[in-house]
């Protein structure tokens, strides 16, 4: 009895001890993996990072360097509100109808079409063919600030504080064809800021003609009827 109570002692203490150095190495790798990725300094643009570096402009007036936006991306995953951003998304996503597409061009004469559904929870951007990284850029850049007209508070912020600040009561209870408006007024809003913004990108350090955008292959040149014609 002595013995067998000695081996299950024995038993017990082998197996709970190579427990707790699966738990304790997996930990440290685990660790070790975080503060690998997290040493890590990106400076080309996904959608997260340009989420940070746009709220920040708007709020404090200022660019970050890819540095200080690296040490505030999340590692892993997170719940953020917002429209979901389809960049390279195909036309009839954004305009239904001849109506919704000619609404979509007033006042853009940029080389993409944003388009809002908030219904469906998504922001669709449909891309020129001629369109660069800078011009995707400046499409995200558009959706980001149309993002926090929509979920953030804008009367704290540095840069066109008024202006946001009216959109963002006008989007309250905005029927579609109000929809439609207020993104014709971000556009010129957009010709405003991003000429700063893209300045600011530049001085800080970040590359601008490459992204991590996630964009799809779709594209469309809705000028095309205009070069027949001539």
């Amino acid at each position: 009895m002595l013995t067998w109570f000695t081996y299950s002692q024995i038993y017990f203490l082998s197996h709970s001890l190579t427990y707790a150095l699966y738990v304790l190495f997996t930990s440290l790798h685990l660790y070790a993996n975080y503060r690998a990725v997290r040493g890590v300094v990106m400076e080309t643009m996904n959608q997260a990072r340009l989420h940070i570096l746009v709220k920040h402009f708007l709020r404090e007036g200022m660019i970050l360097t890819p540095p200080e936006a690296n040490a505030m991306e999340p590692v892993l995953p997170v719940y953020q509100e917002g429209l979901t951003v389809v960049l390279g998304a195909p036309l009839l996503s954004l305009a239904s109808s001849v109506s919704d597409f000619e609404k979509a061009l007033v006042n853009n004469q940029k080389k993409y079409l944003l388009g809002c559904s908030s219904t469906k929870g998504r922001m669709s951007i449909v891309l020129h063919p001629d369109a660069s990284s800078i011009d995707m850029i400046q499409a995200c850049t558009h959706a980001e600030v149309f993002n926090m007209l929509l979920f953030e508070k804008v009367h704290k912020c540095q840069i066109e504080a008024n202006t946001l600040q009216e959109l963002q009561d006008r989007l309250q209870n905005a029927s579609k064809e109000g929809m439609w408006e207020i993104i014709s007024e971000t556009h010129l809003l957009l010709d405003r800021i991003f000429p700063k913004i893209l300045k600011g990108f530049v001085t800080a350090g970040w590359v601008t003609d490459r992204n991590l955008l996630n964009f799809d292959e779709w594209r469309v040149d809705w000028n095309l009827g205009a070069k027949k014609m001539q």
